[in-house]
This record gives C-alpha cells, sequence and structure tokens, in this order.
C-alpha cells in the first residue's frame, strides 16, 4: 500500500512511519521541515496551507491511503491554530480527493467528549465548547460528509493519552522524570484523577491497522481500556530511580476518571494494546536518560 502520512516529523507520526516502513508499506512523509525527522520512502516537504503547492505534490503518486496527523501548535489550542488546522484539513481533502486519494484516516482527540466518566464508547455525546473541540467536532463532520458524498472511505480514531518516548517535555510523565532528575519531589494538583495512557508504539500500530483492514465502523477510540491513576504513574517513575518514597499529592476537588472502551477497534481490525504502562515509563526514561 502506498501511504500519505502528515504531521510525520511528530511524535506520533515518526512512529507511524517507522511501523509503515517495516510492515512493507510505501511510505510518503510530509512535513513543514526541510529534512525528515521519521522514516520514509520519499519526503514531500510542504505546508498544508498551501494548496496550490500540496496540489503539485500528490499528483502522479497513485497514494492508496492518506493518514492526516497534523495539528498545528498542540498544547496551544488556541482559535487562530484550531481554524488553521481546521483550513488544512480540508485543504488536504480535496487536494487529496484531486490525486486520487479513496481512503482518509484523521485523528480526533478523547478531549471530544462531554463529561467522560468509566468505559466510554465512541457514541457518548461529544462537545464543542472551546476553539479545539469545536474545530476537531466540526472538522469531523464536515469531513465525513465530504468523503460520503465522493464515495471516499473516511476513518477518525480518536486516541487517549498517548505517552512514550519522545513525548512532550510538559506532559504528566516528562514533567515527573524531570523532576526526579533534578532531585526534586514531583507536586501533583490532579494527583487523583484517572486517565486511560496508550504507548505510542500501541498508537501507531492501530492506525495503520485501520489502514490495512478498511473497517466499516467510521469512529474508533485508540486506548488502553484501563483508568489509571496520576499519582499511580508519579510513583512508577519514582520506583523506576530507585525511589519508594510517595510524590507529593496538591490537593483538587475534581475528581475525573474514564478511559476508552475498544471494544469497537478489536473487532473491526483485532488489534489489542501490547505495551504494559511500567514498560512505557521506563522506555520513556531511557530515551531521556543521558545524564543523573
Amino acid at each position: 500500500m502506498r501511504l500519505l502520512i502528515t504531521g510525520a516529523n511528530g511524535f506520533i507520526g515518526k512512529n507511524v512511519c517507522a511501523d509503515a516502513a517495516r510492515a512493507g508499506h510505501f511510505v510518503y512523509a510530509l512535513g513543514s521541515r526541510r529534512e525528515p525527522a521519521s522514516k520514509c520512502d520519499e519526503y514531500l516537504q510542504c505546508d498544508l496551507g498551501d494548496p496550490a503547492h500540496l496540489n503539485s505534490v500528490l499528483q502522479a503518486k497513485q497514494i492508496d491511503c492518506c493518514i492526516h496527523l497534523a495539528w498545528i501548535g498542540i498544547p496551544d489550542y488556541s482559535y487562530e491554530n484550531s481554524w488553521n488546522s481546521v483550513r488544512n484539513s480540508f485543504n488536504l481533502l480535496e487536494e487529496g480527493y484531486r490525486a486520487g486519494i479513496k481512503h482518509f484516516i484523521f485523528t480526533g482527540s478523547c478531549f471530544e467528549y462531554l463529561d467522560p466518566k468509566g468505559a466510554i464508547p465512541e457514541e457518548w455525546p461529544i462537545r464543542n465548547t472551546d476553539a479545539f473541540t469545536a474545530a476537531k467536532t466540526g472538522l469531523l463532520g464536515m469531513a465525513r460528509q465530504y468523503c460520503l458524498e465522493r464515495q471516499l472511505d473516511f476513518h477518525w480514531v480518536r486516541p487517549f493519552y498517548v505517552i512514550g518516548p519522545n513525548q512532550r517535555a510538559n506532559s504528566v510523565i516528562p514533567y515527573v522524570v524531570k523532576c526526579l532528575k533534578n532531585g526534586q519531589k514531583p507536586a501533583l494538583r490532579t494527583a487523583y484523577n484517572e486517565n486511560d495512557f496508550i504507548d505510542v508504539r500501541d498508537l501507531s500500530k492501530a492506525i495503520l491497522r485501520v489502514a490495512e483492514c478498511d473497517p466499516e465502523q467510521q469512529i474508533l477510540n485508540i486506548g488502553s481500556g484501563r483508568a489509571t491513576p496520576i499519582w499511580s504513574v508519579a510513583g512508577e517513575a519514582m520506583r523506576a530511580f530507585g525511589l519508594e518514597e510517595e510524590p507529593c499529592f496538591q490537593h483538587h476537588e475534581d475528581r475525573i476518571s474514564f478511559c476508552a472502551d475498544i471494544t469497537k477497534i478489536r473487532q473491526a481490525t483485532g488489534w489489542e494494546p501490547q505495551i504494559e504502562l511500567a514498560r512505557s515509563i521506563r522506555d520513556y526514561i531511557d530515551s531521556v536518560q543521558t545524564d543523573r
């Protein structure tokens, strides 16, 4: 299969490119940097905000499926970044369609869900109470309709809390590890929240399975299927550093606990998460452990 992967230089994109290449697919990696940071067969340097250039780089590539991971500025969820990302996504849809792409996989977010509690199925109510969620939910509806009217295959995957090597520095695990490397005890404001942590390598394989299987279900959760307290994550990192004491808790009144119901992606593709949380944390620590 000939795959186009946007956001190829990012945290998730690098893993998807590498897994696709290992699986024997021809990988077109698309990014705005001059040089690729990911494994690919051909790198397409292009700004999705430039539809004319995008059209020229996609023509004659005979791409079977587009995996769209690019989103501007995360974790800056501002109106400007959200609007530009929606615009870019429609540029990709339109120019990809003109170039003959028949299957589009777009990435959503578990933040789309309204007041999530427990195991969240794909039918759970969604919200549009800020620029980011309004952009995601609006893009889902319009992109799905665009593909329906042109008889294109379309999937919307919703990753939950993605972790692993090369994760953003301001996320929970990188923050905890940075504190521990500096001899500080991490302070957790939302210690009792329980989130669904999915290793980026498992996420990558799940997205690739959607590309390969082209399942009937259009919206698919991708998570571990388990809710883990933040304090437990911090404690696991501390044990990896040989520390037995507990992290500092900054108590917070609200407690949120939810995880992905992954029944549909299991049934549709046969995918199962493989990497345990403890291993993800150890692997992240190994990836940044240049000195102590």
